[in-house]
C-alpha cells in the first residue's frame, strides 16, 4: 500500500506571484513549491505533503485525506 511505496517528488521552481497552483488527484506525493505564489488549492489528494515558501492568498484543502501543508514563510490562512 501507500506506506510501503516511495513518495513521488514534484518540484515547481519557476512560479510567479500572480499564479495559482492547483494540486489535484495526487497519491503519495511530495509537492515542493519554491518562491512566492498567489494561492494553492489541494483537491482529491491522498497521503500528500505540500512544502511551500510564501503565499499571498490562502491555501485550501478539499476532499483530501492525509494531507500535510508545510509553510516555510508567510501564509495568511490555511
Amino acid at each position: 500500500p501507500l506506506a510501503d511505496a516511495e513518495p513521488r517528488v514534484i518540484e515547481l521552481n519557476e512560479v510567479q506571484r500572480n499564479q495559482l497552483v492547483c494540486i489535484t488527484n495526487c497519491v503519495n506525493c511530495v509537492v515542493k513549491i519554491a518562491g512566492k505564489i498567489n494561492t494553492v488549492n489541494i483537491l482529491h489528494c491522498v497521503a500528500t505533503v505540500v512544502i511551500l515558501q510564501d503565499t499571498i492568498g490562502p491555501v485550501s484543502v478539499a476532499n483530501s485525506t492525509k494531507v500535510k501543508v508545510i509553510v516555510a514563510g508567510n501564509c495568511p490562512s490555511v
